[in-house]
């Protein structure tokens, strides 16, 4: 994303404020998170420092490995049926 405004991840993540909030503030206080000067005042855009890209590129293919790892041991058709139950429990909750 580049800079990131934090209500597009909140929606992108399908996260609450307050979680993204606390989550932000590990992140930055480990140094993979910075915030970025805003006009508006009222948000708090962040970035991935340095450290931040590295991590997200070391941890990327360890997610991909994870994600095989759980498609072999579950099978595709379980892995589909659970993603599937996943969008419409997200459209359910999309009026909330």
């Amino acid at each position: 994303m580049g800079t990131a405004r934090p209500i597009e991840v909140c929606e992108h993540l399908h996260l609450d404020v307050s979680t993204l909030s606390r989550n932000v503030e590990r992140m930055k206080a480990r140094g993979w998170l910075e915030v970025v000067p805003d006009e508006d005042g009222r948000s708090q855009p962040f970035r991935l420092t340095p450290q931040g890209r590295k991590l997200l590129e070391k941890a990327v293919p360890a997610w991909i490995e994870a994600q095989q790892q759980v498609k072999k041991d579950l099978g595709d058709g379980f892995v589909e049926q659970l993603n599937q139950t996943v969008k419409r429990v997200r459209k359910g909750n999309a009026g909330s």
